[in-house]
């Protein structure tokens, strides 16, 4: 993918071209990341072509008065914090590059985001969604499976639609996922959305595949292209809709690893607890588990579980007993610190003596 910024006559356009592979190469980020960077710096550009500011030189009051003009063009709080961060982002590489002595933008604020809780939808309101899907039509079987997969496995959408068939474990009951910074982890799924997907196969072999396009799980049905993130929001909005959900749809912000081994038939969701039905069955053991609850305090543990950690009571337990390890290794520490520095203080003092 290639990322074109427009510098506007104000900046060495080997400067930016640096900037973009720094943020690729050393700082990981994925096509979508460099994306918005890159939209963030062309916001910047305009307004010091604009305002006549070399970006050398440009002061805290000027960058305040950039923020300022995003507010009264309507950006959101939110979209404004992020172009910050870009920009900010931006400062430090050229600092870090030895091309400007101080970064302007160390005392550079952002507005305020106001917190809410995201709206959860229910297993009811998705089986109404896949109802509302026509199976009979090709892209409807592979919509069905879109749908399974993404609130079986708690995927976010750049998630989904990176998923490759290389990265599908069927048998084992397990899917490896590529998510930010380019991070792997593996999640268990459900036997409704492995039937989905296998009847999506099955529709999906007599399709015309783009040429590279042969290993993603999801691809159009007419251009042979896997999807994107806006054509997926979009017909997932249009699904809700005619299920009659008013609710805000979107992708979970961090999706939760903490998928339980057992797993109820109809694939219900393993972000967030759930009744057991009398189909379920124990899927294969996990290699790795992201465990993520409130005894850690936000914390997050990677570690290998056994298959018989079933029950949130057995996480709970494991969780806890992680963070009372921790807690009593750090005493341990601040102890022999103590002891050490009390050992130096109550030491006798040398004796010395003057050379005749």
């Amino acid at each position: 993918m290639k990322y074109e910024i427009n510098n506007c006559g104000i900046i060495d356009k080997n400067i930016i071209q640096r900037y973009i592979r720094y943020l690729r190469l050393e700082r990981g980020y994925s096509s979508n990341t460099l994306d918005a960077y890159c939209k963030d710096l062309q916001k910047l550009f305009n307004y010091y072509s604009d305002e006549g500011i070399d970006f050398r030189t440009v002061t805290l009051e000027q960058l305040d008065q950039f923020a300022g003009q995003m507010r009264e063009k309507g950006t959101s709080a939110r979209s404004t914090a992020r172009t910050l961060s870009g920009v900010r982002s931006f400062y430090r590489f050229l600092q870090l590059e030895k091309e400007i002595p101080n970064d302007p933008t160390a005392l550079l604020e952002s507005p305020q985001i106001g917190k809410h809780l995201p709206e959860v939808l229910s297993l009811e309101e998705i089986e109404d969604i896949i109802g509302a899907i026509d199976a009979s039509r090709p892209e409807g079987q592979r919509d069905r499976a879109i749908i399974e997969t993404l609130y079986g496995c708690g995927l976010r959408i750049t998630e989904l639609c990176t998923l490759k068939i290389s990265d599908l474990f069927l048998e084992d009951g397990y899917i490896r996922v590529h998510g930010k910074g380019r991070k792997e982890r593996l999640i268990p799924i459900g036997g409704q959305a492995i039937s989905e997907l296998r009847a999506w196969f099955a529709v999906r072999q007599g399709l015309k595949v783009a040429p590279g396009e042969e290993d993603y799980v999801f691809i159009s049905t007419t251009r042979g292209r896997h999807l994107s993130r806006i054509s997926l929001f979009v017909f997932i909005k249009e699904y809700a809709q005619r299920a009659g959900i008013t609710k805000n749809i979107r992708s979970a912000p961090t999706p939760s690893a903490t998928a339980l081994p057992p797993i109820c038939c109809k694939g219900a969701p393993t972000s967030v607890p759930y009744r057991p039905c009398s189909a379920t069955k124990t899927l294969a053991p996990q290699k790795s588990t992201c465990i993520w609850t409130a005894a850690t305090c936000g914390r997050r543990f990677w570690s290998t579980t056994p298959a018989t950690s079933s029950t949130e009571s057995d996480i709970l337990h494991f969780c806890t007993a992680n963070l009372q390890k921790e807690r009593q290794h750090k005493k341990t520490i601040l102890r022999k610190s103590l002891h050490s520095q009390t050992a130096i203080h109550a030491s006798p003092p040398q004796k010395s003596y003057a050379l005749a």
